[in-house]
């Protein structure tokens, strides 16, 4: 017998909550137990969350990131939309009279000649992983995921 939607969701969001469960305690416990500086910094963090005011509309997003001089953009690393949601959040910025500097985790500066060579098509894609060390330093997909964000860069 097939369960209704309803029960199915259910069911669902009670195997989420438990593994969320699990692993909350799991990662508390490898924790060999935390500084009165670590809990100030968890006070200060729950209190400004409490006070978000929750997700802001593209637009405004877009607005807010052309008027600041340093954006910080995190992810959810295993999602490509996240990275697709943040080249459209480039591609969005206007001309500037400076330069616009973009920092990838996973890209090392000094390695910024081999970003240039690949997206050139000058080394192939196997050698620009091995020579960024793009596996140790990132295990959440392929240089390709990322090629829109190098080439507008």
């Amino acid at each position: 017998m097939v369960a209704s939607p309803s029960r199915f969701q259910a069911s669902a969001l009670a195997l989420q909550r438990a593994l969320f469960e699990a692993n909350h305690q799991r990662i508390n416990a490898a924790v060999e137990g935390y500084t009165e500086a670590f809990r100030r910094y968890e006070r200060t963090y729950r209190r400004t969350v409490r006070t978000a005011a929750g997700p802001a509309p593209f637009e405004a997003l877009i607005r807010a990131t052309q008027e600041a001089q340093v954006v910080l953009v995190g992810d959810y690393h295993t999602l490509r939309q996240s990275q697709r949601a943040f080249f459209r959040l480039l591609r969005r910025q206007p001309v500037r009279d400076v330069d616009v500097v973009v920092a990838l985790e996973m890209l090392p500066a000094d390695r910024q000649a081999d970003v240039e060579r690949f997206l050139a098509g000058r080394i192939h894609e196997a050698t620009f992983e091995r020579r960024v060390k793009w596996r140790e330093r990132w295990p959440f997909g392929s240089p390709t995921d990322f090629e829109p964000i190098f080439r507008l860069a």
